[in-house]
Formats: C-alpha cells, structure tokens, sequence
C-alpha cells in the first residue's frame, strides 16, 4: 500500500509538472488590457485682485511689521511699509465661490483691521481703495517697533550678505510656527519669546534675482540670554 501510495503521488506530481509550462505560456501570451487614458483637463486659473498698499507713521515715516487681522494680505507690511491686500477676500466674494469673473467693486469701501502683533493693538479701516494705486493709509498708533524696544527680555537676530551688508526684510520662523517682525533696515529683529535649546530655526529671504531662499541653523536659547538682552545670533547668507 505504501508503495502504491507513493507511486499515485509520483504520478500526480509529475502530471502537474507537465502542465505548468503549458500554463504558463498561456498566460504570458495573452495580450494586457489597456486602461483608457482620458485627457487631462486644465484647470481654470484667474488673476487675484490686490490693491497695494502704504501704511505710514504720522511723521510720514513707513511703518513695518503690521499685519491684517483678517486673512487678506500676506503676513507683513516690508521695511517701506509696503503690503498689498487680497480685495476679493475683504469684501466676501470668496464666500460664494470665487470663479475670477466677479468684479470687485472699488467705488465703495472696504473694511479691514491691521494690528501690531507685538502689543495686540488695532486700528479699524473702512477707506476706498484703488487696484492700480497705492493707497496710503496713517498707522497713528505705537508702532511695532517702538513696542519692541520697550521689551527688556529679548534676543536679537541679524541677517548679513556675502559682503557684510544687512539684509531687510528676511522672515526668522522659530518654534511653534512663531514668525518674528522681518528683519529692519540694519538686517536685525527680535526673539521675545520662551527659550528653547537646539532648534532649527529658519531663515527665509530673497535673492539678487528676486528668488525665494531659505536656510536653518541649530539655535539654543536659554532664559540667561533672554534677560541680559545682548545675544545676538547672525546669518550670513548670499545674495
């Protein structure tokens, strides 16, 4: 019994061999159906109205770091006091599903708050705006930078080029997502915050060419360093 056992196994083995090129052949001719290729379809794109803007001291002076309350201009005014202000989000045609052939309606005001993010404090706008022309607009409050200077517990963040020179309006963003002022005219700006040990810290800047460039550097700053308000970290980067 055993033997014929085996024998039967040897059998059915050797019938399955047999059949397996066979097999595989088979399916290795048959021709692979093709998925159908649909064109791709191009989005629609349209321009985004923006109404520049020019917020000044009331000496006349331009006033930087200012940010809008609303989620309508990029995040700060530049060293010239320079910002530009997203006219279809201020007046609430995104509400609706903008599609770009909405027209936004500059013959009526618009209403918008800017703050100085280093005291809270805001001013209310409702002014007509021009989408050619830039606006200028009085911040007659304390501006970001003297509120800056009145902190005793601070850090000090410069940005130099190749050359030595400041750079203006670079962006240092440290931890939790905190976005200090931009860098003044002598490349510098301040870290009011908690200290930290060993964080990347980012810098990011705009080239010769108009370019977007970044970099990071490990940063530790301790609460000694806070107090005594003379640490002053520098980035070299080239323009």
């Amino acid at each position: 019994m055993k033997k014929q056992l085996i024998c039967t196994l040897l059998c059915v083995s050797m019938l399955l061999a047999s059949s397996l090129p066979a097999f595989a052949a088979k399916t290795t001719t048959e021709p692979l159906e093709e998925s159908e290729v649909k064109p791709l379809v191009q989005a629609e794109t349209f321009e985004t109205p923006y109404a520049p803007l020019c917020f000044v001291d009331k000496k006349g002076n331009p006033v930087q770091g200012l940010v809008f309350s609303e989620p309508t201009l990029t995040r700060f005014t530049d060293v010239n006091g320079l910002n530009e202000i997203d006219a279809a989000a201020a007046t609430g045609l995104y509400d609706g599903g903008y599609t770009g052939k909405e027209k936004v309606d500059f013959s009526k005001p618009i209403a918008f708050s800017v703050t100085n993010p280093v005291n809270d404090e805001t001013k209310k706008y409702n002014v007509r705006l021009d989408d050619d022309k830039t606006t200028k607009l009085t911040w007659d409050k304390e501006t970001p930078a003297q509120s800056i200077a009145k902190k005793k517990e601070k850090v000090s963040f410069r940005v130099v080029d190749q050359n030595g020179k400041p750079v203006s309006d670079a962006q240092f963003v440290l931890p939790s997502q905190q976005f200090l002022l931009p860098t003044d005219v002598n490349g510098r700006t301040y870290y009011y915050g908690e200290p930290f040990e060993m964080y990347n810290v980012e810098l990011h800047y705009t080239d010769s060419k108009g370019n977007d460039q970044h970099l990071t550097k490990l940063v530790t700053v301790r609460d000694s360093h806070l107090k005594n308000g003379k640490l002053s970290i520098t980035f070299k980067v080239t323009v």
